[in-house]
């Protein structure tokens, strides 16, 4: 609008201070006269305080690295851009093309990447793209390739020892026949196992003392 309306500097000044924060006003009453007034040097001023770049593009090219959401092909790219921004040659003569491509390697994450393009002669920056879209289409197809992992739901799977009840140590005292007699109560447990009592031989002289008829007094009664 300033250009197109023939603007004088001090109608410019006026304009762009209306739209300025207080800290910038602040900045600007601290200028000399001279750079206040005159509408080009204020303007280079401005620039030089507020719109130059927090790093230079030729210090960004050597501290830049490849970020965890890129591809390599895509960290590439980026590169190539700064250092065209930065004037740096990376390309023209195999020195520079070495010394970017030396650079580029250094910055990748994929240590098997690196050695891949160590061991290769690469003499254009489109053969370095060309190996990095077969890296890129190798990975894609790896992933697709890739099942994800089964869980197996077979109650087969399932270890039995995970659902058995444990029984508690419960004690109960067991009374002889006589239950005046102290001595012979013992202390049994719920989970000790019951062993089978041994079948006992009945023998004579036990038949006898018992009061039992034994065979052969029951076929002299019998005859």
């Amino acid at each position: 609008m300033s250009v197109q309306g023939g603007w004088a500097d001090n109608v410019k000044i006026y304009e762009m201070k209306l739209k300025l924060s207080p800290a910038v006003r602040n900045w600007r009453a601290n200028l000399r006269p001279k750079i206040r007034r005159k509408w080009k040097d204020f303007l280079k001023a401005f620039k030089e305080r507020y719109c130059k770049a927090k790093t230079p593009d030729a210090e960004r090219y050597y501290t830049m690295f490849q970020k965890k959401s890129e591809t390599p092909l895509d960290f590439y790219y980026r590169l190539n851009k700064v250092a065209d921004r930065a004037g740096i040659q990376i390309d023209g003569s195999s020195k520079y093309r070495e010394q970017h491509l030396k650079a580029f390697t250094k910055k990748l994450s994929d240590s098997r990447l690196r050695t891949t393009l160590q061991g290769k002669r690469l003499r254009s920056l489109e053969d370095v793209e060309y190996v990095l879209k077969q890296h890129e289409d190798l990975t894609l197809e790896d992933d697709y390739d890739t099942p994800p992992p089964k869980r197996d739901f077979r109650a087969d799977n399932v270890p039995r020892d995970k659902f058995r009840m444990k029984r508690s140590g419960r004690a109960y005292l067991a009374k002889s026949e006589d239950d005046s007699d102290e001595g012979d109560r013992q202390v049994k447990f719920d989970d000790e196992e019951e062993k089978a009592a041994p079948e006992t031989t009945t023998t004579k002289s036990d038949n006898q003392e018992s009061g039992f008829p034994n065979m052969e007094n029951l076929s002299e009664a019998v005859y």
